[in-house]
């Protein structure tokens, strides 16, 4: 973590030069001032309010930070998670920041906010299983809940949906109807709900006894665009699946049409299951075999857990895991 001092050393001034450029108060000359800057900007150092005993200053809002992605607006997963955050805010006279998280942000920005005193505590939506950042929130103790990302991290507490057993439930009912040939259109692997949903999906091959087939796994990033390219993928190959299980309903959507495209009907020749039960999964033809997620209750359980950690410092908050439902439609014919 850079540091003031680190900062100090670099520009070659004294500690207390960096803190009035920070804080705008006392006399430096125009030149240092802009040394002083460029090399803030330049090492990605933020002041932190914390460690200067300011702490009891609240601000009434909180930043949420969500993965930013072409259709992250897009998907009524989100958009229901975000109204249950609105909702929880709401009734508890809170602001929200929402800050979409743009991969070429350097790895304090998820920070920023609550260091320059921006918000009182983070809601971070879906982050990398190997963010730095995440280690870095716990070690300033800042109050902050994860959304779709289980953390081993002391001091920040999760909420997830259960992506293991839901795409173990999607990929048993596919067995149960007698398929063996089955198809993965994945999401994010290196978020976690993509990664436990194919978790989910290898443990029950794994558990009927079905070899798993790497061909039968086609990476995608939760967009109707990835769920396209990937059926076709999968309709081209010479042994194609008789089923296909989506990582999300969006993925499923462009499934949908490339069976389309390729004359093939579902589910008479082609079974599909999504995941998330979004509105439109019941209205499509056929209605869309799904996962049932209770995102808008994920959002407003995340959200007031977030205000109870500003509000309450030092309660200790369980972690929690949203069961997840099969929903049975018309997408799955029995062989």
């Amino acid at each position: 973590m850079i540091s003031q001092k680190d900062v100090a050393k670099k520009a070659g001034v004294s500690f207390m030069t960096i803190s009035r450029v920070i804080n705008n108060k006392g006399n430096v000359d125009e030149k240092t001032r802009a040394k002083v800057l460029r090399i803030i900007k330049e090492m990605g150092y933020y002041p932190n309010i914390l460690g200067r005993g300011l702490n009891t200053n609240t601000t009434g809002s909180i930043s949420v930070i969500i993965p930013f992605t072409t259709h992250i607006f897009g998907t009524e997963y989100y958009t229901e998670l975000l109204n249950g955050v609105e909702r929880a805010c709401a009734e508890n006279n809170y602001e929200i920041l929402l800050n979409p998280k743009k991969e070429e942000i350097t790895r304090l920005d998820y920070l920023k906010s609550f260091l320059e005193r921006k918000s009182d505590g983070l809601l971070i939506i879906a982050p990398r299983i190997d963010d730095e950042q995440i280690r870095l929130i716990d070690e300033k103790s800042a109050p902050c809940v994860v959304i779709d990302g289980r953390q081993a991290q002391k001091n920040i507490v999760f909420i997830d949906g259960d992506n293991i057993k839901g795409g173990f439930l999607a990929t048993e009912h596919l067995v149960r109807n007698n398929h063996t040939k089955i198809g993965f259109l994945s999401g994010w692997e290196f978020v976690r709900n993509g990664d436990d949903r194919l978790k989910g999906y290898r443990n029950a091959l794994k558990k009927y006894q079905i070899g798993i087939r790497p061909e039968y796994i086609r990476k995608g990033d939760f967009t109707y665009a990835s769920g396209y390219a990937g059926m076709m993928e999968l309709l081209k190959l010479a042994e194609r699946p008789t089923a296909v299980f989506a990582a999300n309903d969006l993925m499923a959507m462009g499934a949908l049409k490339a069976a389309k495209e390729m004359n093939l009907k579902i589910p008479d020749d082609i079974s599909l299951v999504g995941y998330d039960d979004i509105a439109i999964a019941n209205y499509v033809v056929p209605p869309l075999t799904t996962i049932k997620q209770f995102s808008y209750e994920m959002g407003y359980t995340a959200a007031l857990y977030l205000i109870r950690k500003i509000r309450n410092k030092g309660e200790k908050l369980e972690s929690r895991i949203f069961d997840v439902e099969l929903i049975e439609r018309d997408s799955v014919r029995k062989l």
